[in-house]
């Protein structure tokens, strides 16, 4: 993580940018996991996880702003 923002501070791109493959692999991986979890989460009452699934709503919302594709959270 040290090298790729000290990449960022040298040639002023972000990490995301000088590694896009292993972005990708990462933003799928994480959507991936988000969306098992929002689903889980679909009928809860509770304050924390009603938290965690507007976290999650957020998170989608990002990546599809990027151009990510994004499981059906």
């Amino acid at each position: 993580m040290e090298a790729a923002l000290a990449c960022q501070v040298i040639f002023g791109i972000p990490p995301d940018a000088l590694f896009p493959h292993v972005y990708n692999f990462v933003e799928e991986r994480t959507m991936r996991n988000m969306s098992k979890e929002y689903q889980r989460l679909e009928h809860t009452t509770k304050p924390t996880e009603m938290r965690k699934r507007e976290l999650y709503e957020l998170a989608q919302s990002r990546a599809i702003t990027r151009g990510g594709s994004t499981p059906d959270v």
